[in-house]
């Protein structure tokens, strides 16, 4: 490392060295310097009137010390630069962090995702004016005494721009931006301002600290700073922060709760889910902090939560309603009478025309006692399991039942019991259940004979014939009744009737896999959903696999399976995995079961889960849950990276990850306790009756002490769940939780003859009007185009193997966003020639007949032959995805990203595979290189940059391709599938080889005789010419003629699956 000092005059100094310090305020008298860092990660410091340009690398430029009137250039890279008063900053290319210092500075972050600090403990003397703020990628930062939130601040419009200030004090001019755009997630407040604990690196171990914050904090918020000092530190080297342990995933949705700034020690939250004191009241996290030679030292810190109440029945509104008089089932032989009860299950039928809602709900197997050894005791043998329909009148609060329906075998006249149906081995094994006793009046027992077609129903649901559709907890078991109680089928596990002693007793169709038998007794199937023609039914708790008659394995799992049974042809299509969040309770607090299911349309679902606790401290939790990104366990062929003799039961959450087993998604929409929903234990029916109301119902176990009670659980409109509305053609995205909620767009079906381009953009109004320019309007076009994200191309040709049909992308958007849509067809594209040239004839604008509501979340859109359904979520962006909506995005970045939920100190490894398909006669070859920013800027060993429109470009990027990917090679109208590992951290971009490989000779000093390179870079690309095309998440379509050829882009298309790796 090199150091260079200025003196009193107007001195120039260059540097290409790696890591140099270029100081100009030792002197400290004006210089007017001009002070250039090159390459490398470089140090500069200004005084008076001088310039500092960063050049490439993460460079620090600091002026704080200095008297103003500096230019400061960060250049490439990211970039911190440190203002003093009245200097230019310009953050040009990169992830950039700019502090304001003392005021009156005039900053532009440039591109990139770029952190402004406008007051850093005190106060700026003068406001700071920035320039080019934007709010969907940048960030403003405060950390001030006394400033805790948001609203500590006023934030106040002036004209186009708005004003920040505190006090009366203006901090800073955000110019041409709306008081609208500026939230929460984008100014973001120190919640720990004048208070951050600090940590002192010493050569012994780091003494712990404790942050304190509230639960259920935004993701983005800052929980605490850790600060750390070191005695050797060399003039100009930075500590480096990481989280290397601890920071568990505690509610198993594979984002950890916090990250932690490398440079500035700040802890942020990534998932506010895990922040929940209920589930846990602290979370500790182990730091690194290390320096420039990696000497280190590790601190626990614990972030502490305190327990803030949920949202008021203001926000949430529950109203409870109970059953009265509730007719006799009968007598036990003790003398004991027994009231209907036992309602496990519920369905809501509609709305009837005296308004009432109407419901069915079903018993389970009958009132009965605790089990002795094997035994359990029935009360009622001879009771019969029924479907009870009633009706709710709100305005009354009355319950009233209307019909009881009793379930019969097939034959209409033999009533089904709820006894069980067999024992095939131990008790506690697969295909065994308890043994029926009878209590008599002198206490002695009965056994009882069996029921093979005994039902312990517990969930219930109606198909569009009217059909109801039952699960239960014995084989475990499906069953389809008549609208009059008459059995038509029941499925159940294959293997059961071979393993009795008579395998010609009927037990049922056995359609459903083996390892359900081994359901842990009275753990079978709880809950149920009908979508169309697939049901699906939830494992109550964990199966026990492998099986034995102490239940060790479903006892210390929390990995429930999902299964999918198609209602019309009989058969199991497919299986998913639902993580439990949390089974460490003990007793009654032991959150470890499901209570039921309801479908919410489009793979969602509404799921209970929850403890036997009854007081408000209980959990009734209802998630919302979506199949979409989860591995169907069903198929082997994704079962292979299974660990040796382990089965899906026994794995962890990242034990699941590893072996490429993707769970369910999970979102908490509420603990029906928090609201009032107690005085009951087992919170077992939940049916939807509107987009933002649910109904509840507990199994009272047919205890007349524990009321039956009826709850109606509505949200406020602001808690609705995310809804795209169609008004004229234009697209607004409401509702939700989430300030950056996500789209999915999907091609539903693509038989176009040409190449297309979708694109959206974001509109000012529902009229599509573009800072003033409307729909016809002469620079409407370009206006629009210069707001694009580019969805996806279709293509018209494609590939043996390979079928647009089902691609996917993902794109965030601001909450309360505009949309419209367009299409560029042909060869024509937004990004390269359209803004070019200027020439607009084949882009085609969306219009109201474009579209079609599929439901409130969900549109398709038809541009000719291109149809691409659309839905409103929150599941953040797919990793790898992060650039890919803008232009020259073609790349794969695996930097930490809010908006993927990644976090590259975690995962510091990616496995990819590659699926290619070739439609080409020449032989290319596609690798991927690593680059240094947005850019597409190469580093070389020697530290030097390459730049995009230089002629050794292509010769670096061969040469800096990726060794630990496979050749990426495929044989004309073939599909090969290949592996490889990316570094995390960093962006990576693919190229195509023209009919050659990287053997050719790329070192001739006359880069012109290289063999033929395209790239996702226009400048890199000697036609300039786009080609490469992005046809979905992480899907890639190349052109191998020069001059874009036939435009077709299918000559080899490459798909990546990336899994991050611990």
């Amino acid at each position: 490392m090199a150091s260079f000092n200025g003196t009193p005059i107007s001195d120039v100094i260059d540097s290409i060295l790696d890591v140099d310090v270029l100081d100009d305020i030792l002197d400290k008298v004006p210089g007017g310097n001009t002070i250039n860092g090159g390459g490398g990660n470089d140090f500069l410091f200004a005084f008076t009137n001088d310039t500092l340009r960063g050049e490439d690398g993460d460079d620090v430029l600091d002026a704080a010390d200095g008297n103003g009137g500096n230019k400061l250039f960060g250049g490439e890279g990211n970039d911190t630069i440190f203002a003093s008063f009245n200097d230019e900053v310009f953050g040009e290319n990169g992830d950039d962090t700019i502090f304001g210092g003392l005021g009156g500075n005039t900053i532009s972050g440039g591109l990139g995702r770029d952190t402004f600090w406008i007051a850093n403990v005190d106060l700026p003397a003068n406001r700071n004016t920035i320039t080019d703020f934007n709010p969907i990628v940048d960030t403003i930062r405060v950390d001030l005494a006394g400033v805790t939130q948001l609203s500590d601040l006023t934030i106040t419009q002036d004209v186009n721009d708005a004003i920040i200030s505190r006090n009366g004090t203006q901090i800073a001019v955000i110019k041409n931006t709306a008081i609208a755009n500026l939230t929460a997630t984008n100014v973001v407040v120190d919640v720990n301002a004048g208070n951050n604990p600090t940590i002192n690196v010493a050569p012994a171990a780091i003494a712990p600290v404790t942050f304190t914050v509230n639960e259920n904090l935004g993701n983005g918020t800052v929980v605490g700073k850790v600060t750390a000092t070191d005695a050797n530190l060399a003039a100009g080297d930075r500590l480096k922060f990481e989280i290397t342990g601890g920071n568990n995933d505690l509610n198993a949705n594979d984002v950890a709760p916090f990250s932690i700034d490398p440079v500035t020690g700040e802890i942020r939250v990534t998932d506010s889910g895990d922040l929940d004191f209920e589930r846990n009241s602290s979370i500790n996290v182990k730091v690194r902090v290390s320096d420039a030679e990696n000497l280190f030292s590790e601190a626990q810190v614990t972030v502490a939560l305190n327990d803030v109440a949920e949202p008021t029945p203001l926000a949430f509104q529950l109203k409870t309603f109970e059953f009265e008089n509730l007719p006799k089932l009968g007598t036990t032989a003790k003398g004991d009478d027994i009231l209907l009860g036992g309602l496990s299950g519920l369905f809501f039928v509609g709305t009837a025309e005296n308004g009432n809602l109407k419901f069915v709900a079903n018993t389970d197997r009958g009132p009965n006692g605790e089990a002795t050894a094997q035994n359990r005791p029935f009360l009622l043998p001879d009771f019969q399991p029924e479907i009870v329909s009633f009706e709710l009148n709100r305005t009354t609060g009355k319950i009233e039942i209307t019909k009881r329906t009793g379930l019969f075998r097939a034959d209409g006249v033999t009533k089904l019991t709820g006894l069980p149906n067999l024992q095939a081995g131990v008790g506690g094994t697969a295909y065994t259940d308890e043994v029926g006793v009878e209590i008599q009046a002198d206490d002695s027992l009965k056994i009882l004979e069996n029921d093979p077609l005994g039902a312990d129903v517990e969930a219930i649901a109606v198909d569009a014939k009217g059909n109801y559709w039952l699960v239960d907890e014995y084989r475990p078991a499906i069953y389809q009744f008549d609208v009059n109680g008459k059995l038509l089928d029941r499925f159940i596990p294959i293997g059961t009737a071979a393993a009795t002693a008579d395998p010609t007793d009927n037990f049922g169709t056995e359609v459903l896999p083996e390892v359900y038998a081994q359901r842990r007794n009275n753990r079978g199937f709880e809950a149920v959903a009908i979508e169309g023609d697939k049901l699906y039914a939830f494992i109550q708790s964990a199966i026990d696999n492998p099986d034995s008659d102490t239940d060790t394995t479903s006892k210390g799992s929390r990995n429930l399976r999902i299964l999918e049974f198609d209602i019309s042809t009989k058969v199991v299509t497919a299986e998913y995995l639902y993580i439990l969040d949390n089974i460490t309770g003990t007793g009654t607090a032991k959150t470890d079961k499901i209570g039921d299911a309801v479908s919410l349309g489009n793979g969602k679902f509404a799921v209970v889960e929850r403890d036997d606790r009854s007081d408000d401290t209980s959990n009734k939790f209802i998630y919302e849950i979506d199949l979409k990104n989860a591995t169907n366990v069903n198929d082997p062929d994704n079962l292979t990276d299974l660990p040796d003799n382990r089965t899906i039961e026994q794995l962890s959450p990242a034990e699941l990850i590893a072996a490429k087993i993707k769970p369910v998604d999970k979102t908490l929409i509420a603990n029906a306790a928090k609201f009032g929903y107690t005085g009951v234990e087992k919170l077992e029916g939940l049916a939807l009756i509107a987009p933002n109301t649910y109904a509840l119902l507990n199994d009272n176990d047919f205890d007349s002490n524990v009321p039956v009670k009826l709850g109606i659980l509505q949200f406020p409109a602001d808690s609705v769940p995310l809804q795209l509305t169609n008004n004229n053609g234009t697209i607004t995205i409401a509702g939700g939780s989430s300030n950056n909620p996500t789209i999915s767009f999907t091609i539903k079906s693509s038989s176009s003859n040409q190449v297309s381009e979708l694109g959206v953009f974001i509109v000012d109004d529902d009229e599509g009007t573009i800072d003033g320019s409307k729909l016809g309007d002469d620079d409407y076009e370009e206006k629009a185009l210069s707001r694009a994200k580019v969805i996806f191309s279709t293509i018209n040709n494609s590939p043996n193997g390979f079928t647009s049909d089902g691609l996917e992308r993902v794109l965030s958007f601001d909450v309360n966003s505009k949309l419209r849509f367009f299409s560029i067809d042909d060869r024509t594209t937004s990004r390269d020639l359209v803004l070019k040239t200027k020439s607009f004839e084949k882009v085609i604008f969306s219009s109201v007949t474009n579209f079609q509501q599929l439901s409130t979340a969900s549109f398709s859109i038809r541009f000719n032959n291109l149809v691409i359904n659309a839905e409103a979520g929150t599941s953040g962006l797919v990793l790898g995805t992060g650039l890919q909506d803008d232009r020259e995005g073609e790349v794969i970045d695996l930097r930490s990203d809010l908006a993927t939920g990644f976090d590259a100190n975690l995962f510091p490894k990616v496995e990819a595979t590659f699926t290619l398909n070739r439609e080409a006669a020449f032989n290319n070859f596609i690798g991927f290189y690593k680059v240094e920013n947005v850019a597409g800027d190469i580093k070389k060993s020697n530290g030097d940059i390459v730049k995009v429109d230089s002629l050794e470009y292509a010769s670096a990027a061969v040469t800096n391709r990726l060794t630990s990917i496979e050749d990426l090679v495929v044989g004309n109208q073939r599909t090969a599938e290949k592996t490889g590992i990316f570094d995390a951290g960093s962006i990576f971009a693919p190229f195509i080889i023209i009919n050659s490989n990287p053997t050719a000779s790329f070192s001739d000093t006359n880069f012109n005789n290289d063999p033929t390179v395209y790239f996702s870079y226009l400048g890199a690309n000697r036609d300039g010419i786009d080609h490469i095309r992005l046809l979905g998440n992480n899907t890639f379509g190349f052109e191998d003629l020069a001059g874009g050829g036939d435009f077709d882009y299918n000559d080899i298309i490459v798909s990546v699956k990336l899994t991050p790796i611990a």
